[in-house]
């Protein structure tokens, strides 16, 4: 997750998983920047990539006899709270992506290379928790991380009809 932009979901800059520890996030970003490539689906994605509420409300109810049902009533119940808070504008998936990525690699329509991060730990800081990305010159595309930005969302609602096949 993390933000690097002023769309936090915490504060106008941070988003909740960073927010909550960003010297860890700081950290641990870096560690394994240096020892692998780490894919990263932040918090503006999240909400770049959102579906309306009447699609996830669709989704929802076909998956009713799914083998997962209490994740999706948690998802479900999750999503009429946002709905609430948003008035009406779409539902954001977020640790979803992840899943996304694993099955459905061809959903990515857009994504970026970075060679490091740094996240804000100064608490004294108006901008504590958010991430900001580095790009280096460095060819090694097996280090840093690359960040996902936009998402073919029927593969999504493919992934989820897929889960009531299991």
């Amino acid at each position: 997750m993390g933000s690097s932009s002023k769309k936090g979901n915490i504060t106008p800059w941070a988003e909740f998983n960073f927010h909550c520890d960003p010297l860890a996030a700081h950290l641990t970003v870096r560690h394994f920047c240096r020892s692998c490539l780490v894919h990263l689906v932040p918090w503006e994605t999240c909400m770049d990539n959102e579906i309306s509420f009447e699609q996830s409300e669709s989704l929802l109810e076909s998956l009713d006899n799914c083998p997962a049902k209490s994740l999706i009533n948690a998802t479900a119940m999750t999503q009429r709270m946002v709905q609430r808070k948003k008035n009406g504008q779409g539902y954001y998936f977020a640790d979803q992506f992840i899943s996304l990525l694993l099955v459905y690699p061809e959903s990515v329509i857009e994504s970026e290379y970075f060679e490091t991060m740094n996240v804000i730990f100064d608490e004294q800081d108006e901008k504590y928790g958010l991430a900001e990305y580095v790009r280096g010159d460095s060819c090694e595309k097996e280090l840093g991380f690359i960040v996902y930005k936009k998402f073919d969302m029927n593969y999504m609602m493919k992934l989820y009809r897929s889960s009531t096949k299991m």
